[in-house]
Parts: structure tokens; C-alpha cells; sequence
């Protein structure tokens, strides 16, 4: 040390960007000009659209369809208004205005610069509960909500690709965020066949989840809410396809991009450039190896839908206490990871039999995250029990019950999410996950769009956000 100095010292230019974040050595300029020539989501896909934002999310939502529809009927019926009281809020001039607001422990909405109290209340009880649906609101955490127009805030502005969610379009969607912030062990995207709340496949730190059907209108007729148009023509863009060095179908390309997704090693090569903005899809030159992912895509989304034959009950056990109601009442979120159990409430060191768990919950299972949530821990928080003298915000009134809302529906995505790591996650560590040898094969030979051909895709698309994602063709202008 004493014969050296500060400036005898080789060190490793690193190049700092504008966002004061640190680009790794391996992030070279060759490396860069790779990803730039893997296709785009919205080169990819025609239309697309952030997920519902309501505004007043215990108003229209709630983990329990029979809570939703009380809270609803109480708002029309006028329980609430008594305890309306003075909320100021600031308007879209920025000057701050009188309102009104009600919140207790489990409620609260108030009037602001997009939705008024009193224009809500000229709708009615029937029309809002004929509105409810199921919708994904946290990854595998699905809730009831009322999408009916004047209990929303800004869910109306995405109903021109939410039309075609609706359960009679028979229609997908996957689900990723623009930005993604939360890379690495947790999953980036989720498939949905439902409504999507505008964080479904990321956390409240996320840019926000963004939605990119399989099937659109493309028709000129009017986004009018309410007047549904059919799901009937590809949201694939023929431009797109015409660059791909192989015909494909659409639906094969859709599946092709979910498999990629959740690819472990995709996610990590890539995390900082996926940080930015929407991913970018490498495809491969052979079409043998695009079907390999393609089916393991299908594969994931059938799992994801919790409508794969390979899930099993099995795989998530529970002891003979599941006939008791009062046993299934969750109290408290207790997991043990040596036993691989959820309890139901702490139980007896001496007996813990005695108090009802769910088994076969490995310490995988159990982290397994999508946006940066733990997918189990994030659907129990909002079953836990209580008393309907001291209500609180999305807690169960009564036991978790038999059927595909509740206690089934929790054996499912264990099996699912196990299904899920053993494809992404080799079962003996010397050797690779079935996802990471076809992504191995797809990088061994990616096929390279021109950019500039990539970026005339998204300058014919009429899309709001069509400027947000061209080729990251600037990327080294940030660094500098």
C-alpha cells in the first residue's frame, strides 16, 4: 500500500448515466446492440392500455363478493352520507376545493378532481352489482369489483382495451409492467383473462401494469363504455410478423412471449435494460426452437389460469380440522417452513395438529413473487377473519370455504406455482431448468430485427403511448 497510490491504480470505467445508476462492465456496446435488435411489446402487439384505476378502491373492490355487493347497496341506500364531512382536495386548475369524505376502518372514498360523490350517487343499485366481476388486482390475488362508470374514477379511460376482458370475450391478456422494477427472484408478468387494477403484476413502487391482448376490435366504431364491440381480430401486428424469418400463428407468438417471461436467466441478462421500459422479446432464427417456447408458454398460461390438468390438491394437503368452520376462520398468517406448513393461527409447540394447515408449502412456494409480492402471503392477507363488530379494510366476515374462491382456489396456485418452479428451476442445482436450455438455444442464434424497420411498426400504430418505447437506440446518449 505504501508504495502505491491513488493514481497507480487501474480502474474499470463503469460509464454513468443520466439516472445516476451504474452500467455493470458486461453491459457493452455489443451487448446493447443485441437487445436493440430484439422485437418490442408494442411493435409486437397493435393496442394496449394501463390497467383500472379506480380511485376509491374499497368502494368497488373487496377480496368477498357478498361484503362488495353490502358496501355498494349501503352507498345508494344512503348509510354513508350522515358522516359525509368538509374534504378539500385540488382541482385540475391546481386551486384547492371544497368536497366531501367518508372513511371509517374499512371504507373511505372523497370527492375529487375526477369523480364527484353526488354524480356517483345518480346511478343505481341494480346496474352497479349487475357490474360485478372478478379482476386481477395482485398477480394470483384475485377480487370482486364493480366496473360500472359512476363508481370510477379513471377506469373508464381504459375500457377501450378492457371491453375486451369482459368474461363473454373468451379472450387473454398478458400482464407486464413498463419500467419493471422488481427483477431477479420475482416474476415480471401474469397472464389474465379478467380485468386487470392498474398494479395487477407489480407492487404500489411499480410505473404501473400494462395490458396487451390477444384479441382487439379493430373496427372504427366508438369506444363508447358500456357498448362492448367483440373480441375478434388479433391484436398481433401483421407488420410484425412479416419480419419473423418463419410463419407462426398468433396465438403461437402470445404464448412464445409469456414462456419468455419467465425465464430466469431472460430477466437477469437484461434487468437493467427491462428497468427502462417494456421488454424486448428475442426470437430465435429456427422456428424449431420458437415452438419449444412457445409450448412451454401454453404450458405456464394453463397453469397460471389454474386450468392446467397437472394441478393437483395434492400437492397442497391439509389436516382433517378442515371440517370444523370455526378452524378454517384465518387468524393469523403463520408459516413454518421446516414443517412446509401455513397455520391458521400460531399453533401449540406441544400439538401444533390441533390448530388447521395448509402442507406441501416449500420455502420456494412460499417466496415465490410476481411484482415484487409474495404471491401466498399476498392472497392470505386478505382472508384473515374478523369479527363484523370491528370491521377493517379487505378482511373475510366468515371461514375460509370450499369452493374456487377461497380455500380451493389456494390449493391450486400452490400446485401451480410448484408446477412453475420446476420449470424454471432445475431440480438438481449441476444441471439448467428446461426454460433456461430453450432461452440458451434462442440466444445461441437470435434472430436480429433491423430497428429501423422496428421503429416504422410503431409509427403506423394509432397508440397513446406509441413514442414511450422506440428501439433503445439513445441508450448511450443517457450515459453520457
Amino acid at each position: 500500500m505504501r508504495e502505491n497510490d491513488i493514481s497507480s491504480i487501474d480502474f474499470i470505467d463503469v460509464g454513468e448515466r443520466l439516472d445516476h445508476e451504474f452500467t455493470p462492465p458486461m453491459y457493452t456496446e455489443e451487448f446493447q446492440e443485441l437487445y436493440n435488435s430484439f422485437a418490442g411489446m408494442i411493435e409486437i402487439f397493435r393496442m394496449n392500455s394501463v390497467g383500472i384505476v379506480t380511485g376509491q378502491d374499497t368502494l368497488v373492490s373487496h377480496p368477498d363478493k357478498e361484503r362488495l355487493t353490502n358496501i355498494i347497496k349501503n352507498f345508494y341506500n344512503g348509510e354513508y352520507s350522515e358522516n359525509l364531512v368538509d374534504f378539500f382536495y385540488v382541482n385540475r386548475k391546481k386551486q384547492r376545493e371544497k368536497g366531501l369524505q367518508y372513511k371509517d376502518k374499512e371504507i373511505n372514498f372523497n370527492d375529487n378532481r375526477d369523480w364527484k360523490i353526488s354524480d356517483a350517487l345518480k346511478g343505481n343499485i341494480k346496474d352497479s352489482l349487475k357490474s360485478i366481476y372478478k379482476w386481477v388486482y395482485r398477480g394470483f390475488d384475485q377480487r370482486y369489483f364493480s366496473y360500472y362508470q359512476p363508481l370510477l374514477k379513471n377506469g373508464t379511460e381504459q375500457f377501450k382495451i378492457m371491453q375486451y376482458l369482459y368474461p363473454e370475450q373468451d379472450n387473454l391478456a398478458i400482464c407486464v409492467d413498463r419500467g419493471i422494477q422488481h427483477i431477479g427472484d420475482s416474476n415480471i408478468a401474469i397472464i389474465s383473462d379478467k380485468f386487470v387494477e392498474h398494479k395487477g403484476a407489480t407492487s404500489s413502487t411499480g410505473s404501473g401494469t400494462c395490458v396487451f391482448p390477444l384479441k382487439i376490435n379493430t373496427s372504427d366504431a366508438p369506444n363508447e363504455f358500456g357498448l362492448i364491440k367483440p373480441a375478434k381480430n388479433t391484436n398481433i401486428n401483421e407488420d410484425f410478423k412479416k419480419l419473423l424469418p418463419y410463419d407462426v400463428e398468433n396465438r403461437e407468438i402470445f404464448n412464445y412471449i409469456y414462456g419468455l417471461l419467465y425465464v430466469p436467466q431472460y430477466r437477469e441478462n437484461f434487468k437493467v435494460f427491462l428497468k427502462k421500459d417494456f421488454p424486448r422479446i428475442p426470437f430465435p432464427n429456427d422456428k424449431g426452437t420458437f415452438l419449444e417456447m412457445s409450448e412451454l408458454g401454453m404450458k405456464l398460461i394453463e397453469l397460471h389460469l389454474l386450468k392446467s390438468k397437472e394441478i393437483r390438491f395434492s400437492d397442497c394437503p391439509y389436516n382433517e380440522l378442515a371440517n370444523d368452520v370455526e378452524n378454517r376462520k384465518l387468524r393469523k398468517i403463520y408459516y413454518d417452513p421446516n414443517e412446509e406448513r401455513m397455520y391458521f393461527k400460531k399453533p401449540s409447540v406441544r400439538d401444533p395438529e390441533k390448530t388447521f394447515w395448509l402442507g406441501g408449502i416449500t420455502e420456494e412456494i412460499w417466496n415465490f413473487e410476481i411484482g415484487g409480492k409474495k404471491q401466498l402471503k399476498q392472497w392470505l392477507s386478505t382472508k384473515i377473519y374478523i369479527n363484523p363488530r370491528t370491521p377493517k379494510k379487505n378482511r373475510l366476515y366468515h371461514e375460509l370455504r370450499h369452493n374456487d374462491d377461497e380455500l380451493d382456489y389456494f390449493r391450486k396456485m400452490t400446485s401451480a406455482i410448484k408446477t412453475t418452479l420446476d420449470l424454471q428451476f432445475p431440480k438438481i442445482p449441476s444441471e439448467d431448468s428446461i426454460l433456461n436450455k430453450i432461452y440458451k438455444k434462442i440466444m445461441k442464434n437470435p434472430h436480429k430485427f433491423n430497428i429501423k424497420e422496428l421503429n416504422r411498426i410503431v409509427d403506423k400504430i394509432n397508440n397513446p403511448i406509441k413514442k414511450s418505447q422506440k428501439s433503445l437506440t439513445d441508450f448511450e446518449e443517457n450515459q453520457s
